[in-house]
């Protein structure tokens, strides 16, 4: 019976010393784990940082382009109202035309 106990005994002992050893391994896994976390996140915020950067600046240059096509336009819009806005004098048969000679109608 005495046998038994102190077997039991060890066993317990030995149980419980692999418990500790299995948790350690565990702590250890769940460390490197959280590490690698920890550099991938870091890696993948440099990478959308980077992005927003370029983003950022493929933003501003079509927000240029655009001002630039404003003006562009604005440009031509005065051009066309500058030509021919006169009407003929009454009773005139003069037709008005446009810059390529083509009647403007209305």
């Amino acid at each position: 019976m005495t046998e038994l106990v102190v077997s039991g005994t060890l066993l317990l002992l030995g149980h419980e010393e692999a418990m500790r050893v299995y948790e350690n391994r565990i702590d250890d896994f769940l460390d490197k784990a959280a590490d690698r976390l920890d550099h991938l996140l870091t890696e993948h915020q440099a990478v959308v940082d980077d992005l927003m950067e370029k983003m950022a600046d493929i933003i501003e240059a079509d927000r240029s382009i655009i001002e630039y096509n404003k003006s562009i336009l604005e440009d031509f819009i005065r051009q066309l109202k500058g030509v021919n806005t006169t009407r003929p004098a009454s009773g005139g048969s003069s037709p008005r035309v446009g810059p390529t000679g083509a009647p403007i109608l209305g």
